[in-house]
């Protein structure tokens, strides 16, 4: 069998949208699915221990991180991140990992 890069890849399959549905923060699936959204942003934002971040840092980097498919909105990640343990507010409107 030859591995010759001389043949163009195969095309992929075109991409289709998939419907993008509100978060429900109610549902414990969902508002799981946020908490982890926002803790791996945390851990992004914390690149040394003792570092902190703000709200609308984290809040940005949580949508980047779930990406266009998720329909996120600030009071989503508000929501969740009121009862979020693993995330500690320092004051002066900064936050951190616990």
């Amino acid at each position: 069998m030859s591995y010759d890069d001389t043949d163009p890849p195969a095309p992929f399959a075109p991409l289709t949208a998939v419907p993008v549905e509100p978060f429900d923060v109610n549902n414990e699936s969902d508002r799981l699915t946020v908490l982890t959204l926002l803790e791996l942003a945390a851990l992004e934002l914390t690149p040394t221990e003792g570092t902190t971040f703000t709200r609308d840092e984290l809040f940005a980097l949580a949508k980047e991180i779930g990406g266009d498919e998720l329909a996120l909105t600030d009071a989503d990640l508000a929501t969740v991140l009121s009862g979020a343990t693993s995330l500690r507010a320092e004051g002066d409107g900064r936050w951190s990992l616990k």
